[in-house]
C-alpha cells in the first residue's frame, strides 16, 4: 500500500525515471505526512517499494500511531 504524501529536499536530487530510484544528497531529508521524517547525508528513495535507506549521520523520527478506542461490549 502506498504511504500518505511523500516529500523531500536535499542540496542535490538525482532521479532514475526506470527504476524509479531518487538519490536526495547534501543535508537530505525524507517526510512522510503524519508519519516520519528521515535526516542524513544521503537518502535513497525506491518510488516502487517505498522503502528508504540513509548513508551518514541518518536519523529517523518515527510517530506513533494513534490508538483507536476498542468498541464497547453489549450487555
Amino acid at each position: 500500500m502506498p504511504p500518505l504524501s511523500m516529500s523531500g529536499d536535499a542540496a542535490q536530487l538525482d532521479y532514475d525515471n526506470v527504476t524509479g530510484v531518487a538519490v536526495l544528497t547534501g543535508q537530505a531529508t525524507v517526510r512522510q505526512q503524519g508519519h516520519s521524517d528521515m535526516h542524513a547525508d544521503k537518502l535513497t528513495y525506491n518510488t516502487q517499494t517505498y522503502q528508504v535507506t540513509g548513508e551518514g549521520n541518518t536519523r529517523i523520527t518515527l510517530q506513533p500511531k494513534i490508538a483507536t478506542a476498542a468498541p464497547a461490549e453489549k450487555n
